[in-house]
C-alpha cells in the first residue's frame, strides 16, 4: 500500500514540475505533505520499505519514502538509514537521511554520522552533508559525538571548523566564504 502511494505521488509531482510552473509543483508538494501526516501508516510497513529502497535504489520514491519516515518517525529506522547513508550514493536524499538520523536521537547512528563527516560529493562543495551531520550528531550528543565535534574545531575545510564552534558555543573570528 504504501509504495503504491509514494509510486502515484512521484507521478504526481513530476507532472506539477513539468509544467514549468513552480507553484504548480509546491502545491503538490504541500498537498502530498499534508496527505503524508495523515497517513494511516505503521512503522514496521516502513521499515519493510526503507529494507526495499536498500536493495532497489529506487531514487523516484525514495525521498518521498524518507518524507514519510520523518513523518511517522521510529527508533527501528535507524539501522536501515544508517544502511542507505554507508551507501555513499549521491543519488540518494543523504542530507535528509542525516538529518532523520538526529530526529530520532539514536547513539546507534553515531558511527555512521562519523563517516559521513568525510563524504563529498562533486554535486555537494559547500559541504552540506558533512555540516549537517555534525548537527545531528550534536542532536545525538554522547561522550564519542561532542569529542568529534571538538575534533572537528581543528578541521581542515574552514565550513566544518565554524560549523563545530558555532555548535560548541566557541568563537568564530571569520565567517565562512
Amino acid at each position: 500500500m504504501l509504495r503504491e502511494f509514494l509510486i502515484e505521488w512521484d507521478a504526481v509531482l513530476q507532472k506539477a514540475s513539468m509544467t514549468g510552473r513552480y507553484q504548480d509543483f509546491l502545491q503538490a508538494l504541500e498537498t502530498f505533505r499534508s496527505q503524508v501526516a495523515d497517513l494511516s501508516v505503521d512503522s514496521d510497513e516502513i521499515l519493510r520499505e526503507l529494507r526495499w529502497l536498500i536493495d532497489n535504489r529506487d531514487y523516484s520514491i525514495g525521498g518521498l519514502l524518507i518524507s514519510v519516515a520523518f513523518a511517522h518517525p521510529s527508533s527501528g529506522f535507524v539501522e536501515p538509514l544508517c544502511e542507505l547513508l554507508e551507501l555513499r550514493d549521491p543519488k540518494l536524499l543523504n542530507e535528509d537521511i542525516v538529518e532523520l538520523l538526529g530526529e530520532l536521537n539514536d547513539q546507534r547512528a553515531v558511527p555512521s554520522l562519523v563517516k559521513a563527516l568525510s563524504y563529498r560529493f562533486p554535486d555537494d562543495p559547500n559541504l552540506a552533508l558533512p555540516v549537517k551531520a555534525l548537527h545531528s550528531l550534536n542532536q545525538i550528543g554522547g561522550d564519542t559525538a561532542m569529542r568529534l565535534l571538538q575534533d572537528t574545531t581543528k578541521a581542515p575545510e574552514e565550513i566544518l571548523r565554524f560549523t563545530a564552534n558555532e555548535i560548541l558555543g566557541l568563537p568564530n573570528f571569520d565567517e565562512p566564504e
